[in-house]
């Protein structure tokens, strides 16, 4: 029940997870024989080019970034590309990524995920990962600590406040699970809601879901 024991049908890969089976090798018959937080390391497949890793990946990070790092990718994080989806799903708004010095001199050197106007109103939105929350153990591969990123978190904030975004307008999203489960509910939870009026939007929350795992167009 705790999951260390792979049981077909009740935590196997392609019963719990099935997007990740195009990245097995071996297909639904190799997927089967692991649960989706397994540390074994394999060699996985890039289910868009076909390229085998050059190296081995643990499935637990397959898991977690829904990447195995193929040079094919994007380089975007997960929740960032279901964002975007989400937010061309709706067809209501016109959507920017990654807002930066291009398109207001003020961001200077920041980045911001994304943004989106509404009735003449400009909204911010950042999608947090879980280094936002919690020490993740990347920190010193990243050369940034849980307090330096909370810092640029809040530097990031009062930046585009000076600058006019209201307060209410800056969306902040607690991404820090990739499921579909957890980025919906971060969506559903938030001001998004009442601003886009999604309670009256039919949405198709698996087909962004599975959207997402592709590399976003050029």
């Amino acid at each position: 029940c705790n999951g260390k024991i792979v049981k077909k049908g009740v935590n196997d890969i392609p019963s719990k997870e099935p997007w990740m089976v195009p990245y097995f090798p071996g297909g639904v018959k190799e997927a089967e024989l692991y649960t989706p937080s397994s540390g074994r390391q394999i060699q996985l497949v890039c289910p868009y080019c076909g390229k085998l890793s050059d190296h081995s990946i643990a499935i637990a990070t397959l898991f977690r970034t829904h990447s195995i790092g193929c040079p094919c990718g994007d380089g975007i994080s997960f929740p960032e590309k279901f964002l975007f989806n989400f937010f061309q799903a709706i067809h209501i708004v016109e959507y920017t990524r990654q807002v930066s010095a291009k398109d207001f001199t003020w961001c200077g050197k920041y980045r911001y995920d994304g943004m989106f106007k509404k009735d003449g109103d400009i909204y911010f939105v950042e999608a947090h990962g879980l280094q936002h929350f919690e020490h993740t153990g990347y920190e010193k591969i990243a050369s940034v600590d849980l307090e330096a990123t909370k810092e640029n978190d809040r530097q990031k904030r009062l930046l585009a406040i000076e600058n006019g975004i209201l307060e209410k307008n800056y969306i902040v999203l607690d991404c820090r699970k990739s499921t579909l489960m957890h980025l919906k509910r971060a969506i559903l939870t938030s001001p998004l809601v009442a601003i886009l009026g999604l309670d009256d939007i039919e949405i198709d929350w698996e087909a962004i879901f599975i959207k997402s795992l592709a590399p976003l167009p050029k």
